[in-house]
């Protein structure tokens, strides 16, 4: 019994077959990366399997080494067979394979530590995303100190006025912000008006903005222009003007912040029709709107479009309401309305009548 003992160390020893050892690892690495594309290869049934297969091979081993004594070059020489070879590998594959399933928790361990860095991976890129909007956010508040482009100045102009309130730094970012070409930005237009009447006055402000779209054929500026003037036919005159030199600006047909109203009033036929045409018109200019807008990414129209909100939807919706207003005019027009009147009071007049007499 001690002597079989002794046979059987020296057959399954460590670092008896290093060879052995290098090619059941890389075979237990394939096996567990074979486990995470397919369901039908499991860690333990691979490992349960080398070992079946190590008893067998270890078997035929100990019937080859059997008659050679327990040590010296016989049993060297006896152990150096075939099955010998395949109980070593056999029996490393099973070792490999169950220190992965332990790894994997039952699953696969090379999985089990993809599926750890994976995760690491995705709560790594949760933080960048974090650091990268508070970074956003501190940057809105830091001065650029060399700014060389339009955006560079609308983002000192916009920091010191609406920061900082510092009227001679935003007015001076403001002017430069058109020192060269013209940025057609709504945004940069509003903030040259706000910070030019915070540090000069209005009035000042209106006319060198004037000069401004003159020379540079900036159709955003009369669009500012237009919401700061109070007369309404010198601001009609601005309107038709911004549809008659830039008809490819969006803002030269409608302005969220330069709502429309209707001239027609009265129940007359001929002014129905004329409301009716007003509204008509209304639901054009929306959809020209539309159109220009959403042709361009929103960062032609601004520099910073996400502070504007989906201005696309909210045409939309002025959109709906104003052609459910125009049908209603449709139907007074044709009379269907006055005749549904007229059923609904004949309706009330005989519901009356059957009441009284019941």
């Amino acid at each position: 019994m001690a002597r079989q003992a002794r046979l059987l160390w020296q057959v399954v020893k460590p670092g008896q077959k290093p060879v052995s050892e290098a090619i059941a690892g890389s075979v237990g690495v394939a096996g567990d990366l074979a486990n995470m594309v397919t369901d039908s290869v499991e860690a333990w049934l691979l490992a349960a399997l080398f070992a079946g297969g190590t008893v067998v091979a270890l078997f035929f081993c100990l019937r080859q080494v059997a008659p050679a004594s327990a040590a010296g070059p016989d049993m060297d020489e006896r152990m150096k067979c075939l099955p010998c070879d395949i109980g070593h590998f056999m029996a490393l594959s099973a070792v490999v394979f169950s220190l992965l399933w332990m790894i994997g928790g039952g699953n696969s361990g090379i999985e089990a530590i993809g599926q750890r860095l994976g995760l690491i991976e995705q709560r790594v890129e949760i933080i960048q995303q974090d650091v990268g909007d508070l970074r956003d956010a501190a940057n809105m508040q830091i001065p650029i100190s060399r700014p060389k482009t339009a955006a560079d100045h609308f983002h000192n102009a916009f920091l010191h006025h609406q920061f900082r309130n510092d009227s001679k730094a935003a007015w001076e970012s403001a002017q430069a912000i058109y020192a060269g070409a013209a940025p057609r930005r709504l945004d940069a237009a509003q903030i040259f008006y706000d910070a030019g009447s915070a540090a000069i006055g209005q009035t000042e402000t209106l006319v060198r903005m004037q000069a401004i779209a003159d020379g540079l054929k900036d159709p955003s500026l009369l669009v500012i222009m237009a919401r700061a003037e109070p007369d309404g036919s010198r601001k009609q005159a601005l309107v038709d003007r911004l549809r008659g030199e830039a008809p490819d600006y969006p803002f030269s047909w409608w302005d969220p912040m330069r709502p429309e109203t209707l001239k027609s009033s009265g129940f007359t036929k001929t002014d129905i029709r004329k409301t009716a045409a007003e509204l008509d018109g209304q639901i054009e200019r929306l959809r020209k709107f539309r159109t220009l807008y959403a042709a361009r990414p929103a960062s032609e129209w601004f520099f910073r479009p996400n502070f504007q909100g989906n201005l696309v939807d909210v045409a939309g919706s002025m959109e709906t309401s104003l052609t459910a207003t125009r049908r209603n005019y449709d139907q007074i027009l044709s009379g269907e309305l006055e005749r549904k009147a007229r059923e609904d009071a004949r309706r009330s007049m005989a519901e009356a009548r059957a009441a009284l007499q019941g």
